[in-house]
């Protein structure tokens, strides 16, 4: 199949196979269908060769779940068949519409097609949010399919391009730029007969997903799913390493994501022996110093294992009990687990007694830490909705909207300052995080039914109303009287 090394990991569903491979130090993805590999397929995964490994990874599985629906559906449209093989356009935007209710409804699913798909290909029922997550990925191929089909449009005005030698597959990457480079090789690939190219004839460009899959109201975030707070010290001290006391320490002070805390570099924790107060950490973007001397010492395929997703502010705002927590579990971690040599100066590091110690610890396998936590969380009691250490991200924003202590004597920070603690670049992506807590709510609500009945009477709106703006009255010369005295 002309891969320059042996597949390193292979998938396989009832009508496709995907297949991962090395291709110049990075992972390469390609998909086998009934007829052979899909040059579309692949087309799109190389297009998301800029995006992180992790991006990569989810969208080219999601494309092939998408990929194995549709070669399904197809021997169920009805005026399909054989000899013409092809689809009209509006079986095509049938099949596409159809997904979201097979991902999530399937046999349950009042669409019929959807019902004799589910007979053959049963599907793993999934919420909303993962049937959105999924369709990101098929959003993307649709509108690069959209990019390539109006260029070859032009390209064909212009003589410039053979009837033959035009892009005949569907798009799906957001933000995909109008000018797609296209090699001769690859033009040369989707030029080869496959059974999506001939099936599609075309259709793809133009087509769109329903809104209502589109939509954001579907990904709102489960506040069951935020770490308890109160439960932290009994969960960090469940933990059996000074590492991953540290490391969950670091969680729940700064509410950084996973990545930022297991790619941190020593010297990115700035200590201040004089006075410790100023403390702090550093989250640093691995793009801007792309050659420092610890990620040139990975490998290459290790190196694209990097992973940021953006943060406006590199300083951590780290909050107490667990900021000291942090530093202390830091100490105890160098003086007795960490491994010194010279390799690299990522700060956590695997333990293991073996050749893999010293490893940086964001190199090994996200279920053996994912072990370590569900571990720590039994014996600490957190409920099993609590699923990682992202819920302590949750936690913090929470914590900063609703009950971090002011100067004044208010508790709770502003929408607009938790954005910037958190390192977001959009208050949208704040609002996800940090929700208001629904006991502080309803601590609020019962204090207020209380004071509408006053010795068993009921107080009537237009009281309460009169009660407001004395109360909003009152403020206002207090504020004034204040203002008085700073002349």
């Amino acid at each position: 199949m002309g891969f320059n090394m042996e597949p390193k990991g292979i998938r396989s569903k009832k009508n496709v196979t995907l297949i991962v491979y090395e291709k110049d130090g990075r992972s390469a993805y390609k998909l086998l269908g009934p007829s052979g590999e899909v040059p579309a397929f692949a087309f799109f995964a190389n297009s998301l060769k800029n995006c992180s490994l992790n991006t990569r990874k989810a969208y080219c599985r999601d494309l092939a779940s998408f990929y194995d629906y549709f070669f399904e559906a197809c021997t169920y449209i009805g005026d399909y068949d054989e000899k013409r093989n092809s689809l009209k356009k509006s079986e095509l935007k049938r099949i596409i519409e159809s997904w979201h209710d097979y991902l999530v409804l399937g046999e349950y699913s009042g669409i019929d097609l959807v019902k004799r798909v589910s007979k053959t290909l049963p599907p793993r029922l999934c919420s909303q949010n993962t049937s959105a997550r999924k369709h990101s990925a098929l959003r993307a191929f649709l509108n690069l399919s959209e990019i390539l089909r109006r260029e070859d449009a032009e390209l064909s005005k212009l003589g410039l391009l053979d009837d033959d030698v035009k892009v005949d597959f569907a798009p799906l990457f957001d933000g995909v730029n109008s000018g797609v480079p296209r090699t001769v090789h690859e033009i040369n690939a989707i030029k080869k007969d496959s059974f999506f190219q001939s099936a599609t004839k075309n259709h793809f460009g133009g087509l769109k997903l329903n809104k209502t899959i589109q939509t954001s109201e579907v990904l709102k975030y489960d506040s069951g799913k935020a770490f308890p707070l109160d439960l932290a010290f009994n969960f960090i001290a469940a933990l059996t390493t000074y590492r991953d006391k540290a490391l969950y320490a670091l969680y729940a002070a700064s509410g950084c994501r996973s990545n930022e805390a297991l790619q941190l570099l020593i010297e990115d924790v700035v200590l201040d022996s004089k006075n410790p107060s100023n403390n702090k950490v550093l989250f640093i973007d691995p793009r801007r110093r792309l050659n420092h001397a610890s990620y040139t010492a990975l490998d290459p395929v290790d190196r694209q294992r990097l992973a940021w997703k953006g943060r406006e502010s590199e300083v951590g705002f780290l909050i107490e009990p667990f900021a000291t927590l942090f530093f202390e579990n830091l100490k105890l971690y160098f003086i007795h687990e960490y491994f010194p040599h010279n390799r690299h100066t990522f700060l956590f590091q695997v333990l293991a007694r073996d050749d893999a110690r010293g490893r940086p610890y964001f190199l090994t396998a996200p279920t053996s830490r994912q072990d370590i936590f569900k571990s720590a969380a039994r014996k600490a009691g957190i409920p099993e909705s609590v699923k990682g250490p992202h819920s302590f991200r949750h936690a913090y924003g929470s914590y900063l909207l609703n009950y971090f202590p002011r100067k004044n004597g208010g508790y709770g920070l502003p929408m607009a300052t938790v954005r910037v603690i958190m390192g977001h670049k959009k208050i949208a992506s704040t609002e996800k995080y940090a929700t208001h807590d629904i006991d502080l709510i309803n601590a609020q609500i019962h204090y207020a039914n209380i004071l509408i009945y006053q010795d068993g009477n009921f107080r009537s709106f237009v009281d309460q109303k009169l009660d407001a703006m004395r109360e909003q009255m009152a403020d206002f010369e207090r504020r004034s009287k204040n203002l008085s005295l700073e002349k």
